[in-house]
């Protein structure tokens, strides 16, 4: 049987039921690494130095899950291309412990080596090995049904596909997975009552009984134990209730389960839902992340509401579409639903998203250039601190003193600048506000009290547009010139 080299032990190179010969690596401290393999999955060990273990366990065979030292977990992707950037994923946590172990000295012993990158990518390799090993261990077919869910999702589907001899759950998989992933996200929310409901479903289904039924018995406990629901009336309610049924139906395996668990919205089109699965995935996760983005929002009723929701129900995928990288598409709906929420404005399903964000984005430029002027404009036209420097007339440069706050507001329209944010500043004499004008282009000026002296502080021409050089060295002669001028004679 050969073997290879692996940090500074063996390994058996043939994954069969034989156990891994532990593998030794060292850096401030050792750590010993074996596996336990067999048909029903894989058991990794990993020992310490200063005592502390890891214990990994695998089960691909019921009963199916993941645990590090006895603590379980959901997320396992089963597949060879086992991404190790995907958080929770329990063979990260594992390599991540083995990391910490191998560059941490023991407690009171002066570290004299760390892990060189060697033994870490060794380690890496190892770790990756028995993750894809126990992917291996999977049944195929049902791994198959089960990766074509998201990550999140993949081991409980296949725990519960592999759990049923007779094959109905793994037809259920491939028919109606929104209905399994619905159960499986009751189950995981609540451990009594949404376990009850879960296991009901998953036996009706198992048993052949009729699954619009079974559905619909699922989908009323949810409404009971959901109490986000508690407020509606009972029109409403059975709204949501029905709404809920169609959505479970017609989701796709790459729905996140958790979204199902959630409410719905109160309207959507059922013609709008997409059949092709990145689509699906994509529509659902939008439209049933809509209602938390209103919290907070006092809706004109539940007929802007509903408006609201057609909309988004409508144009999902252009707003997914046209949402900036950083901000997705949350941040568009959330500035539509503000805007006709503010302003009372009930949005038609098919309206143009382009124009609406137009409309949002000169509301929104306009309500914080009211804004950030209103605390200047309550002073009127009360006089500034009078201004250190006289005003200056030439051909090509003239610069004016604003002395009231009027003038410092009428500046900021007129600039299109937050020049009047400066009012407190300007009142107290800590700075002076100034209008220039250097070969025919306006500039705003501000001067600032330093250590007795006035400096030149920001200069920008319309819309915050910068300075040119030559206009900035234009004010900056003006202002050495006043300084010398009003400075005292010795």
């Amino acid at each position: 049987m050969l073997m290879q080299r692996t940090g500074r032990g063996w390994q058996l190179d043939w994954f069969g039921v034989w156990p891994w010969v532990p593998a030794r690596y060292e850096g401030a401290q050792s750590l010993v690494v074996r596996a336990d393999v067999s048909d029903a999955g894989v058991t990794v060990h990993m020992d310490a130095s200063d005592g502390a273990t890891l214990r990994l366990e695998v089960r691909v065979r019921p009963p199916v899950g993941v645990t590090i030292n006895g603590l379980a977990f959901d997320r396992w992707s089963m597949s060879r291309e086992l991404s190790f950037e995907c958080r929770g994923d329990p063979f990260a946590r594992t390599r991540r412990w083995a990391y910490e172990v191998l560059t941490t000295p023991l407690e009171g012993v002066p570290a004299s080596s760390t892990a060189s990158c060697a033994t870490l990518n060794q380690l890496d390799n190892h770790v990756r090995a028995l993750a894809r090993l126990a992917a291996e261990r999977c049944e195929p077919r049902v791994r198959a049904v089960a990766r074509r869910f998201t990550p999140r999702d993949r081991l409980r589907v296949y725990g519960a596909i592999v759990a049923d001899v007779s094959g109905r759950v793994a037809e259920l998989a491939s028919t109606s997975p929104g209905a399994l992933l619905f159960a499986l996200a009751i189950e995981r929310r609540d451990r009594t009552t949404g376990q009850d409901a879960a296991r009901r479903f998953l036996d009706e289904v198992v048993a052949g009984r009729k699954f619009k039924r079974a559905l619909d018995e699922i989908v009323a406990a949810w409404a009971e134990s959901t109490t986000a629901l508690a407020w509606l009336s009972p029109e409403a309610r059975q709204r949501v209730v029905n709404n809920q049924r169609s959505l479970v139906r017609r989701a796709g395996p790459r729905v996140r389960s958790v979204l199902l668990d959630s409410p719905p919205p109160l309207a959507f089109a059922p013609e709008d839902i997409p059949r092709s699965i990145g689509a699906n995935a994509i529509w659902y996760g939008i439209v049933k992340s809509f209602r938390p983005l209103l919290a907070g929002s006092k809706v004109h009723g539940d007929s802007q509401h509903i408006a609201l929701s057609r909309f988004v129900s409508a144009n999902a995928l252009t707003l997914q579409r046209m949402a900036p990288r950083d901000s997705g598409p949350s941040s568009a709906i959330e500035a539509i639903a503000t805007w006709a929420i503010t302003n009372a404005v009930t949005i038609a399903r098919r309206s143009s998203v382009n124009a609406l964000l137009t409309r949002c984005d000169e509301w929104l430029y306009e309500t914080y250039t009211r804004e950030r002027t209103a605390f200047a404009r309550s002073f009127g036209e009360a006089s500034l601190a009078p201004p250190p420097f006289a005003d200056v007339s030439t051909e090509t440069f003239g610069i004016r003193a604003l002395m009231t706050a009027g003038d410092l507001c009428r500046e900021a329209d007129e600039m299109d600048n937050c020049v009047a944010t400066l009012i407190d500043a300007a009142l107290c004499g800590e700075m002076a506000i100034y209008s220039a004008n250097v070969d025919g282009r306006r500039l705003t000026v501000a001067v600032a009290r330093e250590d007795g002296a006035w400096r030149l502080g920001e200069i920008e021409a319309r819309s915050n547009a910068p300075a040119t050089d030559r206009e900035r060295d234009v004010v900056l002669v003006w202002l050495e010139a006043e300084q010398r001028t009003s400075a005292p004679s010795g």
